[in-house]
């Protein structure tokens, strides 16, 4: 009987370390948990910009649009932008 008891503890006491490494780095190893975690967070923050800047694209395509085509809106554009006038209008100004 107390043969089996120690052979039962150097076999249960390597397996429990083994077990208590092998968790360790599911967690906290280079491709742990935590990591992948981290890592989703940061594609959806990713992701995030992306689809503002295909966004402000999209935008700014249908901007160059208007400035190759829409002449009404490039005299309204450098009538607020660079405040410019056609001839013989006359520009009022008020002091705030």
């Amino acid at each position: 009987m107390g043969l089996l008891k120690g052979y039962k503890k150097r076999i249960l006491i390597p397996l429990f370390l083994f077990v208590s490494v092998m968790i360790f780095f599911i967690f906290f190893g280079d491709r742990g948990l935590l990591q992948v975690y981290r890592l989703r967070r940061e594609l959806k923050e990713i992701e995030k910009v992306n689809m503002e800047l295909r966004q402000e694209n999209e935008r700014l395509r249908a901007e160059i649009g208007n400035l190759r085509t829409n002449k009404k809106y490039i005299e309204e554009l450098a009538r607020r932008e660079l405040g410019l006038v056609k001839k013989g209008e006359i520009v009022f100004q008020f002091d705030q």
